[in-house]
C-alpha cells in the first residue's frame, strides 16, 4: 500500500493502540476514511498477509514490519491510457488519478486545460468523497468562468453537490492572454502527485494515447509550491469558491 506520510503516520499509531487487544474487523472502520473507499478490506487482508493479525490480536514486530515495508518512498509509477489492443507496463490513468484523490486528507490540487462531462463522471466518486471527508478541492482550467461553456457545464454537478455539502471547493479560470494552460495535474495533501497528458475528459481517461506517472515527495511539494504561485499571479482568475 502506497501511503503519504499523514497517512502513514494516522494508520501507524491507531494500530499501535490496539496491540495485544481483541481486534475485529469492524474495529477498522476508520481506515475508510483515512484510505479512501474499501481501505478497511485491504488494511485487513494485508494485516493478515503480513502475520500481523494472529487470533484476533494485533502482533508487534510483524506489525513494525508491515510499517516500516509501508513508510518506504512511494514508488515511481507509469500511467497509461490506450487505445484497444495495446498495454502498458503500469496502472490505468484512471488508476493512478482515483488512488491519488483517495490519498488526499487535507488538500487536493487539479489542472486541466479541457474538462468534459466523461472525464468528470470517471472520477467524480472518489471527488466527491473527498470533498465529504473535508479536502479542500482546487480546478485550474480554461474556460470556467464562462457558464455557457462545455467545461463550466461539466463541473456544476459537482459544484452543486459541495454547495449541498457546505464543501471546499475553488475553481479557477485561466487567462487565454497569458498563453495557452498546457499542464495536467493532481497533487494530495503535497506528498503524492500526478503528472501527464490526460485532460480531464472521456477520451483522455478512456480511449486516448496517454502517459503520466505519480511521484511521491519531494516532487509534489515542488509541484504544489508553482500551483500556488500561478494562484496568486495574472495568469488565472478566481471563478467560484463554495465554502469561505
Amino acid at each position: 500500500m502506497n501511503l503519504t506520510d499523514h497517512q502513514l503516520s494516522r494508520m501507524a499509531g491507531a494500530l499501535w493502540a490496539r496491540v495485544g487487544q481483541r481486534t475485529a474487523y469492524h474495529d477498522l472502520v476508520w481506515a475508510d476514511d483515512l484510505l479512501g473507499s474499501g481501505g478497511r478490506d485491504i488494511l485487513w487482508a494485508e494485516l493478515q498477509a503480513a502475520g500481523a493479525l494472529k487470533e484476533g490480536e494485533i502482533q508487534p514486530r510483524p506489525l513494525a514490519g508491515y510499517l516500516a515495508q509501508c513508510s518506504a518512498a512511494l514508488e515511481t509509477q507509469l500511467l497509461w491510457t490506450l487505445p484497444q489492443g495495446l498495454q502498458g507496463q503500469g496502472l490505468s490513468y484512471v488508476e493512478g488519478l482515483a488512488q491519488t484523490i483517495q490519498s488526499a486528507q487535507r488538500e487536493l490540487l487539479l489542472m486541466s486545460p479541457f474538462i468534459a462531462a466523461g472525464g468528470v463522471h470517471v472520477m467524480e466518486r472518489d471527488l466527491r468523497d473527498a470533498l465529504h471527508r473535508g479536502v479542500h478541492v482546487t480546478l485550474i482550467g480554461h474556460d470556467l468562468g464562462d457558464m455557457s461553456s462545455a467545461q463550466s457545464r461539466a463541473i456544476e454537478t459537482l459544484r452543486q453537490e459541495a454547495e449541498r455539502m457546505v464543501a471546499a471547493f475553488r475553481a479557477y479560470t485561466a487567462n487565454h492572454q497569458s498563453g495557452l494552460l498546457h499542464a495536467k495535474l493532481a497533487v494530495a495533501d503535497r506528498e503524492r502527485v500526478v503528472l501527464g497528458s490526460a485532460n480531464m475528459t472521456g477520451h483522455g481517461l478512456g480511449i486516448n494515447f496517454e502517459v503520466g506517472v505519480v511521484l511521491g515527495e519531494p516532487h509534489a511539494g515542488q509541484v504544489a509550491q508553482t500551483y500556488d504561485q500561478l494562484l496568486n499571479s495574472a495568469l488565472v482568475s478566481h471563478v467560484f469558491t463554495t465554502r469561505v
